[in-house]
């Protein structure tokens, strides 16, 4: 569904076969689903911005998505819309040249690259975040449309993200700027000592060392997932969701 638009990305099955000269869909239970539709995009990465990574999957039923975008207290706009996704708060950098040459999106006309650096690499010094502190969109330049977040220091209960290799947000590295932003954990769960976010760049940047259960920081990837599949996807021993959420809920039920 990403011919949509990327906001709404699911892995709902693939076309079917011509029936009477209509275009038949093929659900994910009607399988098995060919092989054009379950590329594999390579092993994890390790430098931000992240690309599509891992083996795909096509996990969520088209016939139960459907009823998302209309039916009752589940309108899919209803619940969407108003979030704000990482690319109101983030931009991926570009850099002119790996072996050297300036940001032209993100930090732009900062230096980037190097001798020996990858595209990728030198891209991802360009990379820009703000946190969820969002006064700097607005403030002082007349835009009074954006949204101000400015309580995320005083967050300090546990938080769990999911993320999916072929959403929008498509490693733990990416959810960093928002783990920083935010208060210690204080809740009874935490040890109130460790950071949300232990070290960012350890063993890399795109799956940094975060703070886990102790710190009251989790992300987790469900590989070949795309952006709307971390909610929509049927249980299953690829949906790393069910498990991590139900385990974050027990420990942290009053």
């Amino acid at each position: 569904m990403s011919s949509l638009a990327f906001f709404v990305a699911t892995s709902v099955g693939a076309p079917g076969p011509m029936v009477n000269g209509l275009l038949t869909w093929q659900d994910i239970t009607e399988g098995p689903l060919p092989a054009s539709v379950l590329p594999d995009n390579g092993p994890p990465p390790t430098a931000l911005p992240a690309p599509v990574w891992g083996q795909e999957k096509e996990v969520t039923k088209f016939t139960r998505l459907l009823d998302a975008f209309f039916a009752g207290d589940t309108n899919f706009t209803d619940w969407y819309y108003p979030s704000s996704g990482l690319s109101v708060t983030s931009v991926a950098g570009q850099c002119s040249n790996a072996s050297g040459g300036t940001c032209t999106v993100g930090n732009a006309g900062a230096p980037c690259g190097g001798s020996g650096q990858s595209q990728a690499t030198a891209d991802g010094q360009c990379s820009q975040a703000i946190s969820l502190d969002s006064t700097a969109l607005s403030v002082g330049r007349g835009r009074r449309d954006i949204e101000n977040l400015t309580q995320a220091a005083n967050v300090d209960i546990p938080v769990i993200s999911f993320v999916g290799s072929n959403g929008l947000a498509r490693v733990p590295g990416a959810m960093v700027p928002f783990g920083t932003s935010i208060h210690r954990c204080t809740a009874p769960s935490c040890d109130g000592v460790t950071d949300r976010v232990v070290d960012a760049s350890t063993p890399n940047p795109a799956f940094p060392t975060l703070g886990g259960v102790a710190g009251g920081f989790e992300v987790y990837v469900s590989e070949g997932f795309a952006h709307v599949d971390v909610v929509t996807a049927e249980d299953g021993p690829d949906n790393n969701v069910i498990g991590p959420l139900a385990a974050f809920l027990k420990r942290n039920a009053q």
